[in-house]
């Protein structure tokens, strides 16, 4: 029985990592063929991350492992989740591409790949930021759900050609 309740609890996790690999996709594939959402919002800050030769799985696979609450704030978090049952990982995009958008001006700044690292994973600014602040911005950028399923479609066709 154990070996059982054991192969099932490993193909949740594999489940799991793969969910979270078509997130870091669409948020910024980086293909020939489509862009992500981060270059389609914000090209500067694309810019800026690719020019550091930064990879979103080094700074954003937590947040779409732990839908934010590992990194952002109780208030900010109960949001992400309240948002992710109406809305589904369309919020976790907001969310995402809210973080860069006010952490664009800084990193613009530095010129290091660990300091822009660092600075990626750092979470303090949101301390003074109020979640009802964040969250309007975050709303306030549109997210086509076509374009996002797209990019998903994407990947898991290029998985599939690959395997």
């Amino acid at each position: 029985m154990h070996s059982i309740l054991k192969g099932r609890r490993h193909q949740e996790l594999l489940a799991e990592v793969s969910r979270v690999r078509v997130n870091l996709y669409v948020f910024d594939s980086k293909s020939a063929a489509n862009v992500g959402l981060l270059q389609d919002e914000f090209k500067v800050m694309h810019r800026l991350i690719t020019d550091n030769e930064i990879e979103p799985i080094q700074y954003a696979s937590s947040w779409f492992l732990t839908l934010f609450c590992g990194n952002l704030h109780f208030e900010y978090c109960m949001r992400v989740l309240e948002c992710y049952v109406v809305e589904g990982d369309k919020v976790l995009y907001r969310v995402a591409l809210t973080i860069m958008k006010y952490k664009k001006r800084k990193v613009k700044a530095l010129a290091d790949f660990d300091l822009v690292l660092m600075y990626l994973k750092d979470y303090s600014e949101f301390e003074t930021i109020s979640p009802e602040e964040f969250f309007q911005q975050a709303f306030a950028l549109r997210l086509s759900k076509s374009t996002i399923e797209s990019y998903g479609k994407e990947y898991l066709e290029q998985r599939k050609s690959s395997d």
